[in-house]
């Protein structure tokens, strides 16, 4: 795809109406009805639905996302600030990841982390009402039975098995060494280059994919699930930095932000959905910005 060389203008400090007709620009040219019909033609539907309302079929190995877009102004702008509809925003930080090095500098560790624990998008396409997101399949099953698709899943199943101590202590060693601390590594990573937040982290957005682990042999004679690899995944609602202007998810519904707003997740939505934050300074705790997600 050949949308890099107009989409790295969002690195630049100009005037965030210029950066709005890029975006606008690059959406418009992936709008291909023929080509998401194309798609969806031997698909058929995931027995899983989207938490966010999308549904999810299945075709050829890989995995289908498909989103209902918003009839409304998909794209607005303040002086530091794009809003973006939020299957809009899937794509574009999706695209942006994919193709990193043309927005930030990494060197080889950094890559290696985002390479290894950022779940990859392999194509999207657009119509006048949908967004279609294709992925690789993931998640495996495990004894022949259960399908397991997300870290929660994985670990609820482990949970439920460990009935000694010295399992517990190893498990808990495996999650910090092989689970939090990649994880927790490449999101300070897209903090640092591109203050990314993902704002909407938890264990049902961190997708599993088979992979050998060595070791833990206590942990496998017991059946715990231990050969995988987390992948952080689900971006519509995370916001970055570039250039001047910080680019985030808009809500759709101006009446859902004024209840919560007025509820204890008051700094989840601010963080989400307004534009500049002062989360960590006015909202009384020691919780920076930048540790948010983990």
């Amino acid at each position: 795809m050949a949308y890099i060389d107009n989409l790295k203008v969002l690195k630049k400090k100009i005037d965030p109406r210029e950066k709005v007709t890029v975006l606008k620009d690059f959406f418009e040219s992936i709008k291909d009805s023929k080509k998401l019909n194309s798609l969806l033609e031997k698909s058929v539907k995931y027995s899983k639905q989207g938490r966010s309302g999308a549904v999810i079929y299945k075709n050829n190995g890989k995995i289908l996302k498909i989103s209902n877009l918003q009839d409304k102004n998909i794209l607005k702008y303040e002086k530091t600030c794009i809003f973006i509809d939020s299957a809009y925003n899937e794509i574009l930080l999706n695209y942006i990841f994919s193709n990193l090095k043309d927005f930030v500098s990494l060197n080889n560790a950094e890559k290696k982390l985002v390479d290894n624990y950022l779940f990859n998008i392999e194509d999207f396409v657009l119509d006048k009402k949908r967004s279609l997101l294709s992925m690789d399949l993931v998640g495996f099953k495990h004894n022949n039975s259960k399908y397991y698709c997300d870290l929660m899943d994985v670990l609820v199943y482990n949970f439920s098995l460990i009935e000694t101590r010295d399992v517990y202590d190893l498990f808990i060693e495996f999650l910090i060494k092989m689970v939090i601390n990649p994880i927790d590594s490449t999101l300070k990573i897209l903090y640092k280059k591109l203050n990314f937040i993902h704002t909407d982290f938890k264990l049902e957005n961190i997708l599993v994919k088979k992979r050998a682990t060595k070791g833990y042999q206590l942990l496998k004679n017991s059946g715990l699930i231990i050969d995988f690899i987390p992948l952080i995944a689900d971006l519509d609602k995370g916001r970055i930095f570039l250039g001047d202007t910080y680019i985030l998810s808009q809500i759709d519904s101006s009446l859902k932000y004024n209840i919560a707003k007025r509820t204890e997740y008051a700094p989840l939505i601010e963080l989400r959905y307004q534009c500049k934050i002062d989360y960590g300074v006015k909202k009384c705790t020691k919780i920076d910005t930048k540790d948010f997600d983990m």
